[in-house]
């Protein structure tokens, strides 16, 4: 008999025993972080959870009250370990439902953690120690947080920004909204977004919900939309879909923005533009009428002066007035033809006349031109080949004809111009040099600007600043290129290469 109560009570202790050591690993293997302190402090136990929550391992009978590496208020001022929740609660015997602590770990992160610790009693009411558990609150304090600046942008947006179900239900409405459409957030919130939409683009939030439900975002959509007193409001919307924590589509933000004003400036521009163009049709036709008005007379008066220049050869005087005033048509006649170009390409009605052209005809024809402009200067051509290529001749000397007139006018105490032509890797090179007074090398990036004058003394060199705007035009349409070297009282070189095509 008493062989048997031996093995009974012998049982018992085993069993308790294990289950001791299941309730252990129980609350070691938790994920709540739990730990437990003798009367005196000291660490008694603690559970994976709370270690990781620390940060660190604290040593079991030495560590006092807390495993935390530093404690601190929620305001970030620092706590005295003898003061934190757990000493307090075995100072005094009392229970501490869910005080708010932030911790700093050993690797310098904070967390805020709610503490529970409560003591434990004996059968005789002595306190023998207390346990405490720590909820983990950061991340949800960063939530509401985050939850609380969204509210308040969404409070403070100029735009209005309302929240919908996908029966198109109103579930938010923010001030902007009222002072959009009118309605308080008590006559609108729980009714259909369709007491906005007039009805005739009623079947727009039916096309809107589809797209919604399917995750998909809506971006500056412009419409109209209905106030409270039936005034119509040009409005662009801006519509995403709101998701819950499993990613399922539950609703839709809508940002709404009035453009009544901004529509209604676009359609004056877009009158105006309609207006600008016509008077630019208009300007176009003046200037082909004006250029072909002023050079039949002009035209006529060259070719009477040419030939009272033969006529009076023998009379030096008169001749060297006839010339000049020959070269003053050809100015003339150059600067309407520019004109009338600059105001083409602005159009994109400088037409071609592309055909087979040889070069040489092209620089012959250019110099017969230029004759009476070689007053003081003499053109010194090296040609090294005879050219062929698809071209619109009259354009390639009109290019040639503007680069020879530049040399000449920036070159006022040069006598010599000198063009050298070459065919070199099936391109076209023609360099036209002059020892002139030179361009800064940064003006010279300015150059084929339409209007740019690299020197403002009109009186010693004449011109609008687009007759390189024009040639560098007609290279591009001969897939060509300029290059231009220059110093200062040296002179400059202009080069243009055309690829050869035949």
């Amino acid at each position: 008999m008493n062989k048997n109560v031996a093995n009974i009570e012998n049982h018992s202790l085993h069993l308790q025993e294990y289950q001791n050591d299941h309730f252990i690993s129980i609350l070691q293997d938790s994920p709540v972080a739990i730990y437990t302190c003798d009367a005196d402090g000291h660490i008694t136990f603690f559970n994976n959870a709370a270690a990781k929550l620390w940060g660190r391992v604290p040593v079991i009978g030495q560590d006092l009250w807390c495993g935390s590496w530093k404690t601190f208020y929620p305001d970030g001022t620092p706590m005295p370990l003898d003061i934190c929740p757990m000493a307090l609660t075995l100072q005094l015997g009392e229970f501490f439902d869910g005080e708010e602590i932030t911790i700093q770990r050993p690797d310098q992160n904070f967390r805020s953690v709610l503490v529970y610790p409560k003591p434990l009693f004996d059968s005789d009411n002595v306190l023998v120690g207390a346990h405490n558990t720590m909820v983990d609150i950061t991340d949800k304090k960063k939530d509401d947080t985050t939850q609380a600046l969204l509210a308040s942008i969404i409070a403070s947006s100029d735009d209005a920004i309302i929240s919908k179900d996908l029966t198109g239900k109103i579930l938010s409405w923010n001030k902007s909204a009222t002072s959009m459409f009118g309605y308080q957030p008590e006559e609108i919130i729980g009714r259909s977004v369709k007491v906005l939409i007039p009805k005739d683009r009623q079947k727009e939030e039916t096309e809107i919900l589809k797209r919604i439900s399917k995750g998909e975002q809506v971006h500056h959509y412009e419409t109209e939309r209905i106030t409270k007193h039936g005034k119509s409001l040009k409005i662009s919307l801006t519509i995403s879909p709101i998701k819950n924590k499993d990613g399922v589509v539950i609703g839709a933000s809508k940002v709404a923005r009035d453009i009544t004003e901004q529509v209604s400036i676009r359609k004056k521009l877009k009158k105006y533009t309609k207006e600008l163009e016509q008077l630019n049709k208009h300007k176009d036709d003046f200037m082909s009428l004006a250029s072909h008005e002023l050079k039949t007379p002009l035209t006529s008066a060259r070719a009477y002066i040419q030939l009272l220049t033969k006529i009076i050869e023998s009379d030096h005087k008169g001749y060297e007035l006839t010339k000049r005033a020959v070269m003053s048509i050809s100015r003339l006649e150059t600067l309407i033809d520019n004109l009338l170009d600059i105001s083409k390409i602005k159009a994109g009605k400088l037409y071609y006349n592309m055909e087979v052209v040889s070069f040489n005809e092209v620089i012959k024809s250019c110099l017969d031109n230029m004759q009476p402009l070689l007053d003081n200067h003499r053109i010194n051509i090296q040609n090294e080949t005879n050219v062929q290529l698809i071209g619109d001749k009259i354009r390639l000397e009109q290019a040639l004809n503007n680069f020879l007139t530049n040399a000449i006018k920036y070159s006022p105490d040069a006598d010599q111009i000198d063009v050298h032509v070459v065919e070199e890797e099936k391109n076209l090179i023609v360099s036209i040099r002059d020892y002139g007074i030179g361009i800064a090398s940064d003006k010279i990036d300015h150059l084929m600007e339409r209007y740019y004058r690299v020197y403002d003394d009109y009186m010693r060199f004449p011109g609008l600043g687009i007759g390189l705007n024009i040639t560098t035009e007609i290279l591009k349409r001969h897939q060509g290129k300029i290059l231009i070297e220059s110093e200062v009282g040296r002179g400059s070189t202009f080069t243009f290469i055309i690829p050869i095509k035949n």
